[in-house]
């Protein structure tokens, strides 16, 4: 017998594991306003920016560097140079602001119950719900 394998039979295991689940989110406490969410969000969003921003610059730079090379000129004052400059940014600030966005979607439930709106669920089981709902419909 394997002294590392556990003796409890797979319905019991699952038993514990949901138990433990609930003994968790009995001890979240919706009054209190989840700022490590937020914290990881901010966290997130800027990383997102910033490796966005890094890689485009980089990628458009090199596009518009070989396609000057092909077109023998300088296409720097041209609206092709002027959108490698812009395309970057704005693809940036989308893949930065997309996941803030959306963890405070996944938040409201949270504030919604700490406002005293009463929900179907309890407020984190709602963001649950909500999380997986965003994440089936994006795909």
């Amino acid at each position: 017998m394997n002294p590392l394998k556990a003796e409890s039979p797979p319905n019991q295991t699952a038993e514990n594991l949901l138990q433990v689940i609930q003994e968790l989110v009995a001890e979240v406490h919706p009054q209190r306003p989840p700022t490590e969410v937020i914290g990881a969000a901010v966290a997130l969003s800027i990383s997102g920016l910033a490796s966005a921003y890094v890689s485009e610059t980089a990628e458009r730079e090199k596009e518009l560097k070989e396609l000057e090379q092909a077109v023998v000129g300088n296409l720097e004052d041209t609206a092709h140079g002027r959108a490698a400059r812009w395309v970057p940014i704005l693809i940036a600030m989308v893949n930065g602001f997309a996941p803030l966005l959306i963890a405070l979607l996944i938040m409201t439930p949270m504030w919604l119950s700490q406002a005293g709106i009463a929900l179907p669920l309890t407020a984190l089981e709602s963001s649950i719900v909500l999380a997986f709902l965003t994440l089936f419909l994006l795909g």
